[in-house]
């Protein structure tokens, strides 16, 4: 749950046993760009991508993909001069394992969250893509399937076909598509065995993708073929709440790669080590682990609707999250509160579901959990579970002492995309965006305002002007100090909450250029520790403007060609920004600026 920009949080080639006509289904990965030649859908290894015969135990009733014939008029079907069938309907419905994560009990954190095997499902396979494939593996139609997971064709009699079921969800709206970034960031598709169509009026062929786990080994001992299409249906809960608030909306492309190699470690992201599941803002694409034993997050509903929460805010809104580590009840960098926050409160706001649930280590037997509407971890603009209480209030449905609103995801939305919000001068927050919501929702302004107060957030406009609450931290207040041509104004930064994004570390100022030509910034140790390392990063409207990180000590001086406006300024000492508890502390600077 953090942004990399990246942001943090955080195979399947099998040949099945089936029944019925003894069809065989297998996930396998289809090179991108149609590469990768012919695949025997009845022997394929996912390591190796060479001959190999797998079976799968059945999780939820018959775990198959299964074939049969029904001798029934169908009016899309024609008889040839013979009396046979030119046409026949091809249909089916497709569906996939789900298991959900639940908690042992509801206390302050949940208690012990887990999967629970015990009761695994079969749901449809919504929306995704499905493709007709020949002999030659040449698609020869291709559909969508419908809110229960069928299909249908109508195509030659007695043809040689197969079903091929791609991680894929494509309208005039989304693009969504899920790969294996171990394996060249190949496709993820289900097939079914290449057999006849037959001449009976309807071939009925259901296809199910299994869960790949064994109850009596508790584990995975077979190919987990149903994790790309549950990562779908997951994020569908979100796209369709989104595009329900937005219609006019067309979402950008988005890549989901997960894999079986994708551990909670950090390093070679094509080895699998991605260190969490997460959105990267550069790639447009959410990385997911899957490495069972250590951390699984495909059925873990919120971390999945989380990263999509941070993808719809880098695309449709602006994001300024810093990443790095943060914890409930830390006060962070007010930039990763907010964009925390929002990430939790907009996956309670696609489910339904207020409980936040991860699940990990063995067995995915253990994990966290806690209610994004039940702040029991400290208010403040620096703190995510105060951001996504208030963002979760202002959303549900429910009233709640202290809660009356109703308003649901669209004005959030509307907020969000709103000129005022993605052009201001400032940083991302939820002083920001509280602003333009009271603007947008004028009779609910009171009621806005009584649901940050009840999280200690006091500070009003756009820039949080007047906030009381320094979260342990004198230094941090104001929420942006200002500078004019020949002012100074000293702005102190400390790693005393923690390295890097703690909400004492960045200091924010508010720099005014009356008109286009050079200046000069200038920090200088007036207090605090010695040999300090000044340091500074410059924003216009949100936008990367530009850094100044020399290595000199106690001063940094930076000249640059301004335009006529408001910039926001970073103030920040850079042993704060180390990730060293051994280096920084707190220090104070004279910033000036001068023509």
């Amino acid at each position: 749950m953090a942004i990399l920009v990246w942001i943090n949080r955080e195979s399947f080639f099998a040949s099945l046993r089936l029944v019925g006509l003894g069809l065989v289904v297998a996930l396998c990965l289809i090179a991108c760009g149609g590469g990768g030649g012919a695949i025997d859908q009845q022997e394929t290894s996912f390591e190796s991508l060479s001959s190999a015969s797998l079976s799968a135990s059945p999780d939820v009733g018959n775990d198959s993909a299964e074939a049969s014939s029904e001798s029934v008029e169908d009016t899309t079907s024609s008889p040839s001069s013979e009396g046979g069938l030119d046409l026949v309907v091809l249909k089916g419905t497709l569906t996939y394992g789900w298991v959900a994560p639940v908690a042992a009990q509801a206390t302050q954190n949940h208690g012990t969250v887990f999967l629970d095997y015990d009761n695994v499902q079969a749901r449809p396979m919504r929306r995704v893509t499905v493709q007709l494939l020949d002999s030659l593996n040449q698609v020869v139609a291709e559909t969508r399937s419908d809110e229960q997971g069928g299909y249908r064709f109508t195509i030659d009699a007695d043809r040689a076909m197969k079903v091929r079921v791609k991680a894929e969800l494509e309208s005039d709206d989304y693009l969504v598509s899920v790969k294996d970034n171990t394996q060249g960031n190949a496709q993820y598709v289900l097939d079914g065995s290449l057999a006849s169509t037959g001449n009976n009026a309807v071939q009925t062929r259901d296809i199910h993708a299994p869960l790949g786990w064994d109850a009596g080994a508790q584990q995975y001992t077979s190919d987990r073929v149903s994790a790309p299409f549950t990562l779908l249906d997951t994020l569908l809960e979100s796209i369709d709440m989104v595009l329900d608030a937005g219609p006019e909306l067309v979402l950008p492309p988005l890549t989901v790669y997960w894999s079986v190699k994708n551990i909670a470690t950090g390093g070679d992201f094509e080895q699998g080590h991605i260190g969490s599941s997460l959105y990267s803002t550069g790639r447009t694409a959410m990385y997911i682990l899957g490495h069972a034993d250590n951390d699984t997050d495909e059925f873990d509903r919120a971390v999945i609707q989380h990263e999509f929460g941070h993808y719809i805010e880098d695309k449709l809104s602006r994001s300024e999250s810093i990443g790095g580590a943060h914890f409930l009840g830390v006060p962070i960098d007010m930039r990763v509160a907010f964009g925390e926050g929002f990430g939790n409160a907009f996956a309670a706001m696609s489910s339904g579901d207020p409980l936040y649930l991860d699940t990990s280590t063995t067995a995915q037997q253990n994990g966290f959990g806690f209610s994004v509407e039940t702040n029991r971890f400290g208010g403040g603009y620096y703190s995510e579970s105060a951001v996504q209480a208030v963002l979760f209030d202002i959303f549900d449905d429910t009233t709640e002492a202290g809660d009356n609103l109703h308003l649901g995801f669209a004005p959030i939305l509307e907020a969000l995309r709103h000129p005022d919000y993605i052009s201001f001068d400032g940083f991302t927050s939820i002083y920001a965006f509280a602003t333009v919501l009271k603007s947008l929702t004028p009779t609910h302004t009171e009621e806005i305002a009584s649901l940050l107060s009840g999280q200690d957030i006091v500070g009003v406009g756009f820039y949080g002007e007047g906030e009381r609450y320094d979260g342990g931290s004198p230094i941090s207040l104001p929420v942006y100090q200002t500078v004019s041509v020949n002012e100074t104004v000293e702005v102190c930064s400390d790693n005393q909450v923690q390295e890097y994004n703690g909400h004492d570390v960045n200091r924010y100022v508010l720099v005014s250029i009356p008109s286009a030509g050079m200046y000069t910034l200038t920090a200088q140790r007036s207090r605090g520790i010695p040999a300090s390392d000044p340091d500074f990063q410059l924003y216009r409207n949100g936008i990367w403007a530009g850094r100044s990180e020399s290595s000199d000590l106690d001063r940094e001086t930076w000249s640059k060609l301004f335009q006529a406006g408001v910039y926001a300024l970073v103030v920040q000492e850079a042993g704060n920004t180390d990730e060293s508890d051994a280096t920084g502390g707190l220090v104070c600077f004279d910033v000036s600026l001068t023509q």
